[in-house]
């Protein structure tokens, strides 16, 4: 009997090790199943110009199961630096797969890299809108004949000469000295990029010169945003009134007009104001500086946000800000040296609980992530992400993915801290092809629990879209 009970002992504990392993077992599976992502490249590699890169720009969006994006891409003929082509495509699925179809907006784009890339995006009434080819120059933007349509644009933007544009590109001239007479609020425009709120209305943010008529170190670059209205189908710069004179610029009538830029410090530039919006559809705004004119080196990431669509912008603790902010008055991330260069632009994001995060790349060193802790009321110490990846996004479930050159694609769980690979881009032959595909830019679509991800190859020869879906 002590040996049959033995022997049923022995065989309990091996049936409870055979469970236990076979528990572990489906959680592995389970977790290697919760960590996927369908990953599908929709458009094939596309040539494009070595001025395509995208490093801020916003080229791509989404409507009704149909995707857009918009490259600088060569001449047909010989190029003589001013005559690229900004075309605009249309993707669809069908039983077939994805087809594109495509237009050209521009056949005067200036080759430059870095600055000239453009932007698109969609309002709500499905009207496309496009900025592109403009460093320091007035608007170029062309909005759709039709919703969802490509095949024609009307130009809303304010004509350029030929000699202009070949002035700029020859010997860096910028003769625009009036107050801007395009759609959009503005002159001497660079960096256009588009943003959407959580009711689908439209915004834009741009560097522009508040005194455009005055040598170019005393121009007054400023950070602009400016918001659409759908029904009367016109921008309204946000920010403060700054008077200016017939010496600032050159004015058809009076001896004095109004600009309103978001932030401007002369003998500082502001640079590239990204938004987000939070549950609520308050406005959040982050913004880098750089001491003097124009350069890749920025300082003073700054913080702002606003409850009322632009009217009024506060500090994170809720101090009012007089506009237009100033480096002084700046509600910046006290979280580096003041003396901390870091490339732009920042990545703004907001979790399910509306805690922003931003995503910095200190000079020489890997991109970091911090939040804003609302208990300490101060930015949390900063996170190192995983390959330095350029991009991030929150899905419907509030799990964190990060997006790096390769293309690599991490997730973490919003109830862990660790990241884990989900998707590497491979060759045929299953070769890691992390030096071919870089600078990737998400957009997310909540509807379809998907990313599309803009990668551009490493040689900036290529452009491709990604589908990537969480569920």
């Amino acid at each position: 009997m002590k040996n049959a009970n033995k022997h049923y002992l022995n065989q309990e504990l091996i049936d409870t090790n055979i469970i236990r392993k076979l528990i572990f077992f489906l959680f592995l599976i389970y977790s290697s199943v919760s960590y996927c992502a369908q990953v599908e490249d929709i458009l094939a590699p596309i040539k494009v110009s070595k001025s395509n890169i995208s490093t801020w720009a916003t080229p791509i969006a989404y409507r009704d199961g149909q995707v857009f994006i918009v490259t600088v891409e060569q001449p047909d003929n010989v190029s003589t630096g001013i005559n690229l082509k900004t075309v605009i495509r249309k993707g669809e699925k069908s039983s077939e797969g994805w087809k594109w179809d495509s237009f050209v907006v521009d056949t005067e784009t200036i080759d430059d890299q870095w600055h000239n890339v453009p932007s698109l995006a969609i309002d709500a009434n499905g009207y496309i809108h496009v900025a592109y080819n403009m460093h320091n120059m007035p608007w170029q933007y062309s909005v759709s004949t039709n919703p969802l349509d490509i095949k024609g644009f009307e130009f809303k933007g304010e004509i350029v000469k030929t000699l202009d544009k070949l002035a700029l590109k020859q010997f860096k001239r910028t003769p625009f000295p009036g107050i801007g007479e395009s759609a959009i609020p503005g002159n001497q425009i660079t960096y256009p990029a588009f943003f959407y709120d959580k009711k689908d209305d439209l915004y834009i943010t741009y560097r522009f010169a508040v005194r455009p008529r005055q040598s170019f170190k005393n121009r007054g670059l400023a950070a602009g945003i400016a918001k659409y209205d759908l029904e009367k189908r016109t921008w309204t710069a946000l920010g403060g009134d700054f008077v200016i004179g017939s010496e600032d610029v050159l004015l058809k009538k009076g001896n004095s007009a109004t600009v309103t830029p978001f932030a401007v410090s002369f003998g500082w530039t502001a640079y590239l104001p990204r938004l987000a919006f939070d549950s609520g559809n308050r406005m959040h705004i982050a913004w880098m500086w750089r001491k003097g004119g124009p350069g890749s080196d920025h300082s003073h990431p700054s913080y702002a946000w606003s409850a009322d669509g632009g009217k009024t912008f506060f500090s994170l603790i809720g101090n009012q800000y007089k506009l237009p902010i100033t480096i002084e008055t700046a509600d910046k991330v006290n979280l580096f040296n003041p003396n901390t260069k870091f490339y732009g632009p920042t990545r703004l994001l907001l979790d399910p609980e509306d805690t922003p995060y931003l995503l910095l790349q200190p000079i020489g060193k890997t991109r970091v992530m911090t939040r804003f802790d609302r208990n300490k009321m101060t930015w949390s110490n900063p996170e190192t992400m995983p390959s330095s990846a350029l991009d991030f996004e929150f899905d419907a479930k509030g799990n964190l993915w990060a997006f790096a050159n390769g293309l690599k694609i991490y997730k973490r769980s919003r109830l862990t801290n660790s990241w884990q690979l989900v998707f590497e881009d491979r060759d045929a032959k299953g070769k890691n092809k992390a030096k071919k595909w870089c600078q990737p830019k998400v957009l997310i679509v909540p509807e379809k629990s998907m990313f599309l991800v803009h990668s551009q190859s490493c040689d900036f020869e290529r452009i491709k879209i990604t589908s990537v879906r969480w569920d």
